[in-house]
C-alpha cells in the first residue's frame, strides 16, 4: 500500500527492531532480497526480526492451493536462504474458520516442507484492527461492542476439530517448526475459544498495562479497539497515566469484556 515501504523499513530497522506483517502477495524476489539484508545479525542489535505471512487460500484434493501468499513465502525464503543469514524469522500463519478445518495438519505440514521457522493458527477475532474508522473513544461504548462468533460446529464437528488440533501438536514435537496458537494458550484452551466451551475465568489480558500502539495518524491505543487520545496534542507519558487509560485498566481487572473474548492478547492465568 506504500511504494516507499523499503524506504520506511531502511530508516526503520537501522533505529529498531522491527517486524513486518503482510499477505505476501507483493513479496517479489527482489523485495525480498531487500528485506533480508535488513536481518539483525544478533538479538540485540536493530534490524528487521522476522516476517509473517498470513494465507487465506484453501485446499485443493488435499494439498495447499498455490496462490499470492505462498508464492511470497517461497520468494522469502529463497532470498534468506541465499543471503546466508539466519533472519528474518518466517511466521506462516491461517485463521481458522469453519471451512478450513481440514487444513490444520496439512497446513503445518506444508510450513515444515517449505522450512517456515514458525506456524501460526489464529481465531477469527471481532477486532478493529486498528481501523481508525472504527475505534471507540468510550469507554462505555468498549462494553457494547459484540464478541465474536464462535465456530459453528455440531459436537461431530467439534471433535473432529479436536482431532486436528491434537493431531498438529502431538505432529509438531518432533519438527523444528514451531508450533503457535493465538492467543498463546495451550492446544486445549485454544480448542475451547474457537468452539466458546470455556471458563473465561482462567483468561486474563495484560495489555493496558504493557502495550501501546501508535497509528499513522499519531493516536494512541493500548487494544485494538479502543483509542486513548492523540500524541499530537498529548506526550505518551500524559495518556499513558490519563483518567481514560486508568479506567480501562479498572475495568479489565473487573473481569473480560465480550469483546475481549477472542483478542490475540489473551493470557492463561
Amino acid at each position: 500500500m506504500r511504494e516507499d515501504i523499503v524506504e520506511i523499513l531502511n530508516e526503520s530497522t537501522r533505529l529498531r527492531k522491527i517486524h513486518l506483517i503482510t499477505n505476501g502477495s507483493l513479496l517479489t524476489p527482489e523485495i525480498c532480497e531487500l528485506i533480508c539484508g535488513m536481518g539483525i545479525k544478533h538479538p540485540l542489535l536493530s534490524g528487521l526480526v522476522g516476517v509473517d505471512i498470513s494465507y487465506y487460500g484453501n485446499l485443493v484434493d488435499g494439498v495447499i492451493k498455490s496462490d499470492s501468499s505462498t508464492t511470497g513465502l517461497s520468494n522469502m525464503l529463497e532470498a534468506r536462504g541465499k543471503s546466508g543469514g539466519k533472519y528474518p524469522f518466517i511466521n506462516f500463519k491461517i485463521v481458522i474458520t469453519e471451512e478450513n478445518i481440514p487444513m490444520i495438519l496439512p497446513f503445518y505440514k506444508y510450513a515444515v516442507r517449505e522450512g517456515v521457522d514458525v506456524c501460526s493458527f489464529l481465531l477469527r477475532t471481532s477486532s478493529s484492527n486498528f481501523d481508525r474508522e472504527r475505534m471507540v473513544e468510550n469507554l462505555d461504548d468498549v462494553k457494547k461492542m459484540s464478541l465474536a462468533p464462535h465456530l459453528d460446529l455440531d459436537e461431530s464437528r467439534k471433535e473432529y476439530l479436536k482431532d486436528q488440533l491434537f493431531e498438529v501438536y502431538d505432529f509438531s514435537k518432533d519438527c523444528k517448526t514451531q508450533l503457535r496458537f493465538s492467543p498463546s494458550v495451550s492446544v486445549a484452551r485454544f480448542f475451547e475459544l474457537l468452539t466458546g466451551d470455556i471458563d473465561y475465568r482462567y483468561l486474563c489480558c495484560y495489555a493496558p498495562w504493557t502495550f501501546a500502539a501508535i497509528s499513522a495518524y499519531g493516536d494512541l491505543f493500548p487494544c485494538s479497539n479502543l483509542k486513548i487520545g492523540s500524541l499530537l496534542d498529548n506526550s505518551l507519558r500524559e495518556l499513558w497515566s490519563t483518567d481514560k487509560m486508568k479506567g480501562f485498566r479498572l475495568m479489565l481487572k473487573g473481569g473480560l469484556l465480550s469483546n475481549c473474548k477472542k483478542c490475540c492478547y489473551l493470557q492463561e492465568v
